[in-house]
C-alpha cells in the first residue's frame, strides 16, 4: 500500500483514516506492507520515536517510514521488488512517488493494481490547482498510465466521477470506506451536551475545497438569543489561505469563532460529543469520514449537498443543503431552535444510525 501520510500522522484527514481502518479490519486476511513518508502533512520534522527507512511492525502491519533522502524512484522500486506483492494498492493519483510511480511499476511488472482516488477526481477537488491537475489527467490518457488498473470508488457518485474523467472503460469496484469505530455510549454523549450556549464545530483540513471562507463569512451575520461558538479544528500547509480566513473575522461578528489547531483522532469523539452541530460546506467529498465520525458521536450535521450523505433530515440526523448563504443561515436557525428534548432525539438517531448502517466491510474492493 502506498500513501503519502500515515499514522501516527493525522493532519491529512480522511485518506489516513481510510487506509488505517482498512488494514485494521483486514489484517487477519492479508499481509499488508505500507510504504509512506516519515512526516505528517505540512511538517518538516520526521515523526518522533519512529524508526525510519526500515520495516516496522505496527499492530501486525508492516510499515516503512521514508525520510526525504529515501523518497526517490530507486527506493520505491527496490521496496516493491523486496516485497514482491500480489497486489499494489495506491491512495490518491497526483503524488509522484506514492501514486504515479507505483502505478507504473505495477503496470510494468504485471502486478494487480488498485487505485483509490480518495476524492481527488471530483469536480470540487479539481477546482484547486485545476490547470496542473487537468493537464496531468490529459497526459494519463495519452500515456495510458491508468490502463488495466482497478479503481476503488467509495460510492456510486465517485464511480461516476471516475468514468467522467477516465472513460467508460474504467474497471471500477464500489465499496464504502470503513469508518472509525464508535467508542462512546449515547447516555455519556447526552450528558456531555450543555445548552447554555450553542457549540458548532468544523473538523478537517483547512483548505479552499472545504469552503471555510464561506462558512466564516456567512456565520458572522447569524444572531441568536444564546451565545453561539464555532470551533475550527484542523491544520493546513496552505498558510496564505489560513491567514485569509483569519482576516475575515470581524469585530461585529455575532458568533465567536476559534481556530483550535490540529488534534489527535483519539480526542475527537469527546469534541464531537460536546458539540451540537458539525458544519461542512465542502465543494466535494468522496465519502466524508468527518461526517461519519460526527454522526457516530451523536453530533448531527449540516453539510453541503456535494457529499454522498443524502436524506439526512428524513433520518433525523442533520441536513444537506446547497452552498447558499440564505439557505445555510435559515437551516442553522432551524437547527438551533430545536428544543433540547427533540435535539436529544436527533443525537440518539445519529448514534443509532451509525451503529445500524455503517458497519460495512471492504471485501469487494480486494476480491
Amino acid at each position: 500500500m502506498f500513501i503519502d501520510w500515515y499514522v501516527p500522522g493525522y493532519k491529512a484527514g480522511g485518506p489516513i483514516r481510510s487506509v488505517h481502518n482498512i488494514v485494521i479490519a483486514l489484517k487477519e486476511h492479508f499481509n499488508f506492507y505500507i510504504l509512506t513518508s516519515a512526516y505528517d502533512l505540512g511538517d518538516t520534522e520526521e515523526f518522533q520515536d519512529v524508526k525510519l527507512n526500515q520495516w516496522v511492525d505496527l499492530d501486525g502491519v508492516l510499515v516503512k517510514y521514508l525520510d526525504r533522502e529515501h523518497i526517490k524512484s530507486s527506493v520505491i522500486k527496490n521496496n516493491v521488488e523486496e516485497v514482491n506483492p500480489d497486489t499494489i494498492y495506491v491512495n490518491g493519483i497526483f503524488s509522484r512517488f506514492f501514486s504515479i510511480l507505483p502505478i507504473r511499476i505495477g503496470r510494468k511488472q504485471n502486478i494487480k493494481t488498485i487505485v483509490a482516488p480518495r476524492g481527488m477526481i471530483g469536480e470540487g477537488a479539481l477546482e484547486v490547482k485545476s490547470l496542473k491537475k487537468n493537464v496531468f489527467l490529459k497526459y494519463t490518457k495519452i500515456s495510458k498510465i491508468f490502463e488495466n488498473i482497478i479503481w476503488h470508488a467509495s460510492t456510486d457518485l465517485e464511480a461516476n466521477e471516475i468514468r467522467s474523467r477516465i472513460g467508460d472503460q474504467a474497471r471500477i469496484k464500489v465499496s464504502i470506506n470503513i469508518p472509525s469505530p464508535q467508542t462512546l455510549e449515547i447516555q455519556d454523549i447526552l450528558n456531555s451536551k450543555k445548552f447554555d450556549k450553542i457549540k458548532l464545530i468544523y473538523v478537517g483540513r483547512i483548505s479552499p475545497k472545504k469552503n471555510l471562507h464561506l462558512l466564516i463569512d456567512w456565520i458572522q451575520d447569524f444572531e441568536y438569543q444564546k451565545p453561539v461558538v464555532l470551533d475550527i479544528w484542523g491544520d493546513t500547509n496552505e498558510v496564505d489561505y489560513l491567514n485569509s480566513l483569519k482576516e475575515l473575522l470581524r469585530s461585529t461578528s455575532k458568533v465567536e469563532i476559534n481556530f483550535k489547531g490540529s488534534t489527535s483522532p483519539l480526542e475527537l469523539p469527546e469534541i464531537y460529543s460536546k458539540s451540537h452541530y458539525f458544519i461542512l460546506l465542502t465543494k466535494h467529498e468522496n465519502y466524508g469520514h468527518v461526517i461519519a465520525e460526527s454522526i457516530s458521536n451523536g453530533c448531527p450535521v449540516i453539510v453541503s449537498d456535494q457529499t454522498p450523505w443524502k436524506n439526512l433530515s428524513e433520518k433525523n440526523i442533520g441536513w444537506e443543503i446547497p452552498i447558499d448563504k440564505t439557505q445555510f443561515l435559515s437551516t442553522l436557525k432551524e437547527a438551533i431552535e430545536i428544543d433540547p428534548i427533540d435535539y436529544s432525539k436527533m443525537a440518539k438517531s445519529a448514534h443509532l444510525f451509525f451503529k445500524e448502517n455503517l458497519n460495512i466491510n471492504i471485501w469487494s474492493a480486494f476480491s
